[in-house]
């Protein structure tokens, strides 16, 4: 089984072109079936708002050029990842994520605005009372912050951050091509390792390919 985690902000033009050319590239990996994505949150605006207020996060200045470049309104992305970790426990998160970036980048919807998002959770199934119960509360705040507190101690300093099995790092965007490519590459190593133990990792343990490294 491979794990696949992707750290990454709905308003961060990076995450979405990232995920995509990693969903295409699953879409060819002959074992797409025995890998397991979860996504992770990187609120950009409410973190950048935060290191300005508490100086928590020493790599908020790399993130906040992603929003100065990338961010046209000033979005606070929190609601929409709180209701994705909620989708998780309803195993639709994949389908709400797709749909939350679909809407700010193609449907150039508000995506912080309860309505939009009650419509997607709508959408793909999750039930109204609970989702209502969700826009209007804090409920799954703390995950949101317990993805940001690892994305911290790994030192992430780009959008979108992938680790697989909890041992390789993939930061920034890369071609379907390359992403393909470290998914054959790590497939190789741990099918030889049936009893594989992910080694300890950190944002400086990367494993890419072509000129994307950085």
């Amino acid at each position: 089984m491979m794990k696949v985690e992707i750290w990454s902000d709905f308003v961060c033009q990076n995450s979405y072109l990232g995920r995509r050319n990693l969903m295409a590239a699953l879409d060819q990996f002959p074992y797409r079936e025995y890998v397991a994505i979860e996504y992770k949150s990187y609120p950009l605006t409410h973190q950048t708002k935060m290191s300005k207020n508490e100086n928590l996060l020493e790599t908020a200045n790399n993130l906040s050029r992603q929003i100065n470049e990338q961010v046209k309104n000033e979005l606070d992305t929190l609601v929409a990842h709180r209701l994705v970790h909620f989708s998780k426990t309803k195993e639709k998160s994949c389908e709400v994520v797709e749909k939350i970036f679909h809407a700010h980048f193609v449907e150039k919807k508000v995506i912080d605005d309860l309505s939009t998002l009650f419509s997607i959770a709508i959408d793909v199934g999750l039930c109204h009372e609970e989702v209502e119960m969700i826009l209007s509360t804090n409920k799954y705040k703390r995950q949101v912050e317990f993805d940001q507190d690892e994305a911290r101690q790994m030192g992430v300093n780009q959008l979108p951050f992938i680790v697989i099995n909890e041992a390789y790092a993939i930061s920034g965007i890369h071609s379907v091509s390359d992403y393909l490519q470290v998914l054959a590459e790590i497939w190789e190593e741990i099918k030889e390792q049936p009893r594989y133990k992910a080694r300890k990792m950190s944002a400086k343990t990367s494993f890419c390919t072509g000129d994307h490294c950085e």
